[in-house]
């Protein structure tokens, strides 16, 4: 039996909750007994012997205390390490870069995006023998774009809200823009009920008639809703990945992005889109051009045309052989 171990958000539609659901469904489908349980408190679990443990490093705390379950097999899946979150407190972060070695030191651990395989060695000082780079994957049915405009009319942002995923960049841009013919959809959870109240008082206040809010989206229907767009933005400022990075392109769709997540390996596939700093006027300057000039915008759509991405079940080949008796 393999228990996966989340919290209460995976009530929430986010990528590592996306994540996790295709993990499940791809070990189910290999004929794995499975089951999810959300849980508040690692350090309360009673741990069985007869079962294998994928604990999701959302439940990662400070005063973890990893050696009431170093014999038992624990999984830790890693979507973004606990102390890289840019808004901890400095004595927050340092309590939980120890239980990070203590993680890395004692158990398996897998990890979904580069920058947090890259933070073992690089921020942790770490071993990364016992780490599996599991980077996500997109379902078989998926659906590429054919068809583009001349120029990028219909824009989504794709992303939940909460501090950090950088709708406030988005407002910036726009404003400075102002071009109110080019339209920007958002879909996301509201995570942070502060994070969206600023972000709707700052659309009035600047007067964006072309932003707006649409709710979220269903993971079966992002692929359809994808396709009904002609470019991307995603200005967060911290991703472990950026799955809405991975199915934009994986749709065909344009994008332009902050260098997070998996930025590294998509500029090394010469695609187009990722910008080379956080700075507002960056991002500025490289979406005018874009929704302006038509062989601009070309460039980018054409960078896709090669993009090659998984598959869930060729994502978890690793680990089902890892698992497998």
């Amino acid at each position: 039996m393999i228990t996966l171990l989340t919290s209460d958000i995976h009530q929430k539609i986010s990528g590592g909750n996306i994540y996790n659901s295709q993990l499940l469904a791809v070990l189910q489908k290999h004929q794995f007994l499975t089951s999810l349980e959300m849980i508040v408190d690692l350090n309360t679990l009673a741990f069985q012997t007869n079962k294998i443990y994928i604990a999701d490093g959302i439940l990662i705390q400070p005063e973890l205390d990893v050696n009431r379950f170093k014999n038992h097999q624990v999984f830790f899946l890693i979507h973004l390490w606990p102390s890289k979150n840019p808004a901890l407190a400095a004595s927050m972060r340092e309590k939980l870069i120890v239980v990070e070695k203590e993680i890395c030191q004692n158990f398996n651990v897998i990890v979904t995006g580069q920058s947090s395989f890259d933070y073992i060695t690089l921020g942790l000082g770490q071993s990364t023998k016992n780490t599996l780079l599991l980077q996500p994957g997109i379902p078989d049915y998926w659906i590429q774009k054919k068809v583009y405009p001349k120029l990028p009319q219909k824009i989504l942002y794709l992303s939940n809200f909460i501090e950090g995923k950088g709708h406030d960049t988005l407002l910036a841009v726009m404003a400075k823009l102002n071009i109110e013919s080019v339209a920007v959809d958002c879909y996301g959870e509201i995570l942070s009920e502060t994070y969206f109240k600023v972000f709707n008082r700052s659309v009035e206040q600047l007067g964006l008639r072309n932003i707006r809010y649409k709710g979220v989206v269903d993971y079966k229907q992002i692929n359809p809703l994808l396709l009904e767009y002609d470019l991307l933005l995603h200005f967060s400022e911290y991703e472990s990945f950026g799955m809405s990075c991975l199915e934009a392109m994986a749709s065909g769709i344009p994008i332009v992005m902050t260098p997070t997540g998996n930025y590294e390996n998509y500029l090394a596939m010469g695609i187009r889109g990722v910008l080379p700093n956080f700075e507002i006027t960056e991002a500025f300057s490289q979406l005018k051009k874009i929704i302006t000039t038509e062989a601009y915008y070309q460039e980018h759509f054409v960078s896709l045309a090669h993009f090659d991405c998984p598959t869930w079940g060729k994502t978890f080949e690793p680990l089902l052989l890892k698992l497998k008796p």
